[in-house]
Parts: C-alpha cells; sequence; structure tokens
C-alpha cells in the first residue's frame, strides 16, 4: 500500500522527520440516519440484545471520546470505550498487537494470522478540516479478514502531518500515509474529537513489568464481550447457557455462583470484578456475582496507581475503593491521570490537579493544565504556555510557543514555530538549539533526538551532549 499510494500522491511523505512526536487522538462514533431508524423500526425479536445493546451504546456515545489513542511514528495504544473497554497495543515496527487487560494484570499477543490489505485507492478532490487539522480524502476497497466481512469500501479522511493510527480490526489503515482522522463505512463512522500533541512518556507503550503473558482466550472477554465460558481468575468463570445472552459466574467446579444477568465481566482482581447490566449500568461484583454495596455507575475503570476504581455517576467522576466507598474527597466533570503522582481535574471551565489521594494539589482555576509530571504543569490560558511548579505554584519560564515535560526535573522541549525543537533549563535558557526535528522524552537518563532534515537519529543525556545508545548513564 506505501507503493499504491506513492504511485497516486505526487508528494509521499514519510515520518522519518516526525519519528518520535507523540500526539493523542480522541474518536467518537456516530450512526447515519439510516441505521439510526433501522434500530428504531427493528422489533426485540428480529435484533438480538447484544446488537441492540452494542448499537445503544454508540448512540450514547456519539460525541463523546469512545476511542483514545497515543501515538508515535513506532507505537500506538488504543483504550476502547464503551464496548469492551479493552487496550491495544501496536508495536508498528515490529508488527506486533498486544490486548493488555490492567484489572488482571495479564496481555497476551493477538495472533498473526489476520491478513489485511488494500486492494484498491482512489484519491479525491474532497478535503476536509476535522479536529482542526486539514485532511485529504479516499475511497479504499479493502479485506477485513480481522471483521471476516470480505472486502467492505472505505472513505477516509487522512492527514500526512500526523503517524499513522491503526488498531486490529482496521489493521489496513497502517497502509495509509498518515493518520486517518475519520473513517466511514457501512452506516458508521469514526471521527477524531481533539489531537493534542503530547509529551507522552515512553513507558505507556510498553507492556508493564508486572503483568502476566497468557494465551488471547484468556482475555477473549475483553474483546468480544458475549464469548462463552472465559476465565475470570480466582476460580471464576464467566458462562452462558444456551438460548440467554447474560453471563453468569460459576467455579471451576461448575457450581453455579450467580445466574445470567451480566452484559460483560471483567477479569477478577482482588476479588473484584467490574461488571455492566442489561440497563447499561456498571458495577462491582465480589466473588459470589453479588453486586457490591448495591451501586449503579455509569463508568468504571480499574485505577492503577491506587488499585482502586475511577467511577462516573450523574456526570461526574471520582475514586473508590473496592467496597464502593468514595476515596477522594470530591466528584470532577474529568478526571486524566498523569501516570506518576498526580491526576488533572477538570470542574466546568476550571482545572487544577489532585494527587493520587484526592487532596488538592494546584487548586481549581479557569485555566487550561495541558502537562503535569511530579515537578511542574503547564498552563496556556491563551497567552502561550507558561510552566510552574506544582508544589508552590511559581512561574518557572514562558515565552514559548509550545513547551513539552520530559520527566527530567529542570529539562523542557521548546519550540518558537512548532517545527524544530530545542531543549531548555529551568530559566528557560537553550542548552540545545531548536535545530531538531524531534526530541523525545528523557528514559534513564536518556533522550533520542533528530536533527532538521537529518535521516538518522541519536541519543543525548541530560546535558545534551551526544551518547552511544549501550552508554550508561
Amino acid at each position: 500500500m506505501k507503493s499504491l499510494f506513492s504511485i497516486i500522491l505526487l508528494t509521499f511523505i514519510t515520518f522519518s522527520g516526525v519519528a518520535q512526536e507523540s500526539y493523542r487522538i480522541e474518536y467518537t462514533i456516530r450512526l447515519d440516519q439510516q441505521l439510526k431508524d433501522f434500530i428504531r423500526d427493528t422489533s426485540q425479536e428480529e435484533m438480538d440484545q447484544h446488537t441492540r445493546k452494542r448499537l445503544s451504546d454508540y448512540l450514547d456515545m456519539e460525541g463523546k471520546a469512545s476511542i483514545r489513542t497515543w501515538v508515535t511514528s513506532e507505537k500506538v495504544l488504543t483504550k476502547f470505550h464503551p464496548v469492551g473497554e479493552s487496550t491495544q497495543l501496536v508495536d508498528k515496527k515490529n508488527n506486533k498487537v498486544y490486548l493488555l487487560d490492567s484489572v488482571s494484570q495479564r496481555y497476551a499477543g493477538l495472533p498473526e494470522d489476520v491478513q489485511t490489505s488494500v486492494i484498491k485507492a482512489t484519491i479525491l478532490q474532497e478535503t476536509a478540516e476535522i479536529a482542526g487539522i486539514s485532511c485529504k480524502a479516499a475511497i479504499l476497497e479493502a479485506t477485513n479478514d480481522a471483521m471476516n466481512t470480505g472486502n467492505m469500501t472505505y472513505k477516509v479522511w487522512y492527514t500526512e502531518n500526523l503517524p499513522k493510527v491503526y488498531w486490529k480490526d482496521y489493521q489496513f489503515l497502517a497502509e495509509v500515509p498518515g493518520a486517518v482522522l475519520r473513517l466511514a463505512v457501512d452506516g458508521y463512522t469514526y471521527e477524531a474529537i481533539r489531537v493534542k500533541k503530547e509529551n507522552i512518556n515512553p513507558e505507556i507503550f510498553s507492556i508493564p513489568h508486572n503483568y502476566k503473558e497468557t494465551d488471547v482466550e484468556a482475555l477473549t472477554l475483553l474483546l468480544d464481550p458475549h464469548a462463552e465460558d472465559m476465565d475470570l481468575g480466582e476460580d471464576r468463570i464467566a458462562f452462558m447457557e444456551s438460548g440467554n445472552t447474560l453471563y453468569g459466574i460459576k467455579n471451576e467446579k461448575n457450581e453455579v455462583l450467580a445466574k445470567p444477568q451480566f452484559v460483560t465481566i471483567t477479569p477478577y482482581h482482588d476479588d473484584v470484578a467490574i461488571a455492566t447490566l442489561p440497563e447499561d449500568a456498571a458495577v462491582l461484583i465480589d466473588l459470589n456475582g453479588q453486586i457490591i454495596d448495591g451501586e449503579r455507575y455509569d463508568y468504571i475503570d480499574f485505577f492503577l496507581h491506587r488499585d482502586a476504581y475511577l467511577f462516573s455517576k450523574n456526570g461526574k467522576t471520582s475514586l473508590m475503593d473496592k467496597q464502593g466507598k468514595q476515596i477522594w474527597p470530591h466528584a470532577y466533570d474529568q478526571v486524566e491521570s498523569s501516570g506518576q503522582k498526580y491526576a488533572i481535574v477538570m470542574e466546568g471551565e476550571q482545572m487544577g490537579i489532585i494527587d493520587h489521594d484526592g487532596n488538592s494539589v494546584v487548586p481549581l482555576a479557569p485555566r487550561g493544565i495541558d502537562q503535569c509530571d511530579q515537578y511542574h504543569y503547564i498552563s496556556d490560558t491563551g497567552n502561550g504556555p507558561k510552566v510552574y511548579t506544582i508544589v508552590d505554584e511559581k512561574l518557572v519560564f514562558e515565552g514559548y510557543d509550545i513547551i513539552l515535560l520530559t520527566g527530567e526535573k529542570d529539562l523542557f522541549v521548546v519550540s518558537k514555530d512548532a517545527d524544530s525543537f530545542g531543549l531548555a533549563n529551568k530559566n528557560g535558557e537553550l542548552i540545545l538549539p531548536m535545530e531538531y526535528s524531534y526530541i523525545t522524552p528523557f528514559s534513564n537518563g536518556r533522550a533520542s533526538v533528530m536533527k532538521d532534515n537529518a535521516e538518522d537519529e541519536y541519543y543525548i543525556n541530560t546535558k545534551g551532549e551526544q551518547i552511544l545508545e549501550d552508554d550508561t548513564i
């Protein structure tokens, strides 16, 4: 497909120049009016419960982020909600796809026998602005063995200025020379609603060291919530009776502990699992399938950093323990964990930072907070980004169009034009000139960089000095 697009496009852009730039892209799923009418006009008898539930979920999530991706030139991390609420990690360089489950802390490599490819591509004159980015349009005829649909026709809008984004069901999108920000097929449209350049910690693209490898079947419940007899761990099995479309729970002795009543069940973690009910409510359940504290929620997700659960109820998000007791003293409109010590929270037009115990670290105020780590946060109120200390909110420096955190206490990636990047210290002084296409976050005191118009990357230490890849830091 790279060659196919190379022939069709007069200017094919590769990503060697933005190899390690990182972005977060959020997609929503929309249904066209014909499909909506079909759902409305189809009786309960004509459409099975799970299909109706899935389509209803899509309708409920219209305009909201149902697919979140973090992407570089080499990796893609994708989280899916509400269907399955699974996570996929794509290693583009080695053509590997992994499924991860944060609850059971297990992972599995997905089969490599799924062949997807573009048979025909037609570039259109049509363009569109999607999430603030200008995109080209194309019609693709592709095979999609993963979805068992044979040849399908897809209309895509893509930009060559972002790294490729794809996941297993749409693996053929890897052949498009850029990120697909809108995909339309068979009544469904996947469309990016937010695209944000972020200084992403590269560790999120790694399988956590405490995760155990398992086979795909053990994690199929996340990929296909309606598979039968799935191992939930801790001597618990999800089963589905003949003629039923809901899950119950039994033990390995085949003793039924909970009758079929759940649409989905995650694997158990510390004697607790997350399940969903037919009325689209999320619940915590114990080993006997009993709903803990009898509470229903709009959404529940495992929060690894506190071994607890993020939950949403009545549009507000907070954290609770496995008994359903709220840990944080407050609930917020939106919570975004930094993955380290803190979480960025939003309440109306105000944003702030809390620690993982829910204590306010940076009070809510009418401002934007783009990033934070254990040392600093970056805020932009419309006059350009500014770096502040977390502890006392002192202004560190400003004066650049882009400022990104690096994972090091007193080092920052900066840019004046969003094309060339340099490295600045805590005083805003350049220790590397703005001559680089990218500078990655530091990991173990080492970052990779590439100079503008160069073809090869190399490594630097925290002093900005070139080092060898295997140099001890």
